[in-house]
């Protein structure tokens, strides 16, 4: 069922997280919390997929052939990515927006926390549109809706963390919508054209593309990585928007940096809080995040339970078992075992399995003919996708062929899927995780007279008592801690 205020903002987003973030808390009583979320521009592995050597087109089969000659190494070009001065600024500049922002920030200038209403009736609106150009009429729905899914609408510190300094604010939707998705595209070509440095440029034919004005990316290729995903509505953004401001409200900071995925902020802050001796837990079902989990250093995942499951537990009686999901605590809790239970592997070698068997989620490439069974298999063997390969010689014939037609394939999904703060991974910027980010993330509480009136704009009205001064949501979010 869609959640949404009277006036029709959406809230089923803000709503279903805030209470996955209540029932986790309640139970695992953390001193410290991180919320991250994917920025909505490029990520420096939308920039390596417009190199994806399984596609079709003429910069793949450069990229195959590069990758088969030695010149192309996946790995070094994800660290060569990482390296780039601009993405170094960007990032740099985001952490330092987020330091800067204060709970009150995420507020409308006006002091309310949705935007206040157009100041015509619906009915005079809908008069006065006739007279007025196409999308003139402020707040109608040429000004409601963005290509780059409402960033504009959002304050100046949460826009800083969004966006790469090179891609600028998001096109209005008078603009046609394919601006958006082509000059994210155009972004990503001149970061991995600076990344790998003339030579290399100019043997994969983007050194002249990428310097052309106007060039349009579409024509040369766009980035595979994570291509298939449905685009989201716009209602989606309004709320995700939301969500973001409001824990920002809640003095819980959205972290976000340009051209990281949140999982690479995810895996660089477990890094993190296990060299300050901190046992984690991560609130994910992704299975990318796997790679993480490491028993001899607390770090555990909290997979949310599925409809189904929690139905099942509700036939059992409530309880739930061991590790398993209960109705207080709608998770199960995976630790290593778990993790060769649900893959067949240990977390140590996610990458090397995903490289084998490929994503089709976010269309990287494995190898034909081997799925989850037969890539555990090979791994238990040889130990790692680099000794599947070097063992090709003792496979069935058809093993073999498939391995060696999918060498670079394999190496470059290898590089993708590895998660920044995981072994192996790429070296993360440097200003990403600020040394005092953790001392941050501390759940100190939040002013109520902020939180209470945002939760009543969104019409929260069950939420909005808890969120006063002793009740139970100000204490669960650190509230009257020392």
């Amino acid at each position: 069922m869609k959640l949404a205020t009277k006036s029709g903002v959406p809230t089923s987003v803000t709503y279903g997280v805030l209470k996955t973030l209540q029932a986790a808390i309640r139970t695992v009583q953390p001193t410290a919390l991180a919320v991250v979320f994917d920025p909505r521009g490029p990520t420096f592995r939308s920039a390596a997929s417009l190199l994806d050597p399984s596609g079709t087109g003429p910069l793949a089969a450069a990229a195959a052939r590069l990758s088969a000659a030695g010149r192309l190494d996946w790995q070094e070009l994800a660290n060569r990515l990482l390296a780039v001065d601009a993405v170094r600024r960007d990032v740099a500049a985001a952490a330092t927006a987020a330091a800067a922002a204060t709970p009150a920030s995420y507020l409308q200038p006006s002091g309310s926390f949705l935007p206040p209403p157009p100041p015509l009736t619906s009915a005079a609106a809908f008069s006065a549109a006739a007279l007025l150009p196409d999308g003139a009429l402020p707040g109608g729905p040429a000004a409601a809706a963005a290509t780059g899914g409402g960033l504009e609408e959002l304050p100046p510190a949460l826009q800083a963390l969004q966006l790469p300094a090179a891609l600028g604010p998001p096109a209005p939707a008078a603009a046609a919508p394919p601006s958006w998705a082509s000059k994210k595209a155009a972004v990503a070509l001149g970061l991995l054209t600076e990344a790998l440095g003339p030579e290399l440029a100019e043997a994969l034919g983007l050194a002249a593309a990428a310097g052309a004005e106007g060039v349009a990316p579409p024509l040369l290729a766009t980035p595979t990585y994570k291509a298939g995903r449905a685009s989201h509505g716009s209602d989606f953004y309004t709320d995700f928007f939301n969500l973001q401001r409001l824990l920002g409200l809640m003095s819980v900071t959205p972290l976000i940096r340009p051209w990281l995925e949140a999982d690479d902020l995810i895996g660089l802050l477990v890094k993190d809080a296990v060299r300050q001796g901190m046992a984690v837990r991560i609130l994910s079902s992704d299975r990318d995040l796997m790679q993480l989990v490491d028993d001899a250093h607390g770090v555990a995942m909290l997979s949310p339970a599925s409809p189904a499951a929690l139905a099942a537990v509700d036939a059992g009686g409530g309880a739930g078992t061991a590790g398993g999901p209960s109705r207080s605590f709608p998770f199960s809790t995976l630790h290593e075992a778990q993790v060769v239970a649900a893959l067949g592997v240990p977390p140590r070698l996610v990458a090397d399995y995903k490289a084998l068997t490929g994503d089709d989620s976010d269309c990287l490439p494995g190898v034909e003919g081997v799925g989850p069974k037969t890539a555990a298999q090979l791994l238990a063997a040889h130990g790692s996708l680099a000794g599947v390969h070097a063992a090709a010689a003792s496979l069935t014939p058809k093993r073999r062929a498939a391995l060696q037609a999918a060498t670079a394939a394999s190496h470059y999904t290898l590089a993708m899927a590895r998660v920044l703060g995981a072994p192996g991974a790429p070296e993360a910027p440097p200003d990403v995780l600020p040394p005092d980010l953790m001392d941050r993330l501390s759940l100190r509480g939040f002013e109520p007279d902020l939180v209470g009136p945002a939760l009543n704009e969104l019409e929260m009205w069950s939420m909005a008592p808890a969120a006063r001064r002793g009740a139970a949501l100000w204490r669960e979010f650190g509230g009257g801690r020392a």
